[in-house]
């Protein structure tokens, strides 16, 4: 997981510089499915436990990532329960990893300039002279800090999770969303409404290639997502 995360957070910090003060956070979403267990349909009110968890334990953070989680799939059409009464098991981990610190120089081309000056031939004329300077490059250091933050969500056949093994319950496993992000923000809880909107924007899907995606800091859907569980 860290070297998946820490691929992303390159990806993603090379638009940093470009992005500042535009007010959009970019993002990355990979998602699997599985090829030979089925994903539930959104009709008919499949049931479905939530279990979130990271690393350090933040129990009222994770609390609040479960509720945002749960009115996410209620607005997919399943219904939540508890893990003893639930056909399916949606597990998330979230967390922010240590900053990374992206430093250099930067050129900066200056074009050349023409200058025109006038002058007076030996027939008594004026005519005009143009001197042509060359351009020039100037190097300017830079140095920018970002915080790589990730939402990981795992989907499971609640029975086949019982049964399988405790370390990786592989077997289980219909579905997996990853979407992570790198900027500098240090607002892990606030980030966390984007990358989770981001992971149900693609829900069950297999994207075959990595998905890019933008979305306003203060996007309307962010906002209803925060209200949801007041």
């Amino acid at each position: 997981m860290k070297r998946r995360i820490r691929f992303f957070m390159i990806l993603a910090a090379g638009g940093i510089l470009c992005q500042c003060g535009c007010r959009q956070v970019e993002m990355y979403f990979e998602g699997y499915r599985s090829r030979a267990l089925p994903f539930p349909p959104t009709r008919g009110g499949q049931t479905v436990a939530v279990a979130v968890g990271t690393e350090p334990a933040e129990p009222l953070l994770e609390a609040e990532v479960a509720a945002k989680i749960s009115y996410l799939l209620r607005e997919q059409g399943y219904r939540v329960k508890e893990k003893a009464e639930a056909t399916y098991l949606l597990s998330c981990w979230f967390g922010m990893d240590p900053a990374e610190t992206f430093s250099g120089v930067m050129p900066i081309y200056e074009p050349g300039k023409v200058i025109s000056t006038p002058v007076r031939t030996r027939r008594g004329h004026w005519r005009s002279v143009h001197t042509y300077l060359p351009g020039s490059t100037h190097y300017v250091p830079y140095s920018y800090t970002v915080y790589p933050k990730f939402v990981s969500l795992t989907l499971h056949d609640n029975e086949l999770w019982a049964k399988s093994e405790e370390d990786t319950h592989a077997e289980a496993v219909i579905w997996r969303g990853t979407s992570v992000n790198a900027d500098e923000s240090t607002d892990l809880r606030w980030r966390l409404n984007h990358l989770l909107l981001a992971c149900f924007k693609y829900w069950g899907q297999e994207t075959i290639k990595q998905q890019r995606i933008w979305m306003g800091e203060e996007a309307e859907p962010v906002k209803e997502l925060t209200e949801a569980i007041r």
